[in-house]
């Protein structure tokens, strides 16, 4: 964090490797259609023309090259804030924590962004920045977790679980406080508590 190639490592980590790692399980992919995984370098040639105000267009469905100019700007933006509080605040061994707030405007574009590569590459429909604001933290969570599990993670049972912090603040390496997990019935989605 905080340095010049740290959203390349998010983003190659996120949506290239984990992605490879999945397309390498074949097996999964004979019934449905098998992720794409995204290309940094091609990314940002498409994006070189996409400049920083379309965050502000929260009511357009970004395309991809703009989903990836939002999301370099979003993470370089929390680094900068995540290198900013270690600094000025006096937390001793503790890491300092981004809280997700909806209404955070540098928090928001980063889950946008992310949400929409994720969609982009397993084909779902993207969504705009309004839309994703309105929804409510609760199902969006559960939601992508679903579609996680749906899209290859089931035959590891600790991808299927989620912890959740009543703060819902967010802290590497997972979220914390009560581990649950999400399953779909009859009424649609529900949770049990672990």
């Amino acid at each position: 964090m905080g340095s010049k190639d740290f959203p390349r490592l998010v983003f190659d980590k996120v949506f290239k490797e984990d992605i490879e790692r999945l397309r390498s399980m074949e097996g999964m992919w004979k019934t449905k259609r098998a992720p794409e995984v995204l290309d940094y370098d091609t990314l940002m040639q498409e994006s070189l023309g996409v400049g920083p105000t379309i965050a502000q267009q929260d009511q357009a469905v970004w395309n991809v090259a703009e989903n990836f100019a939002v999301f370099v700007d979003s993470i370089k933006r929390l680094s900068t804030r995540l290198e900013e509080t270690r600094a000025n605040a006096d937390i001793g061994n503790s890491v300092p924590i981004l809280s997700f707030d909806k209404d955070d405007v540098d928090t928001l574009d980063f889950v946008v962004s992310s949400a929409n590569l994720r969609s982009h590459i397993f084909g779902i429909e993207m969504r705009s920045k309004f839309d994703i604001k309105r929804m409510d933290p609760e199902r969006t969570l559960s939601v992508l977790m679903l579609t996680n599990c749906r899209n290859g993670r089931q035959h590891h049972p600790s991808y299927c679980n989620y912890q959740r912090h009543d703060s819902r603040s967010l802290r590497s390496p997972s979220l914390q406080g009560h581990a649950r997990t999400a399953r779909q019935g009859e009424d649609g989605l529900s949770y049990q508590r672990h």
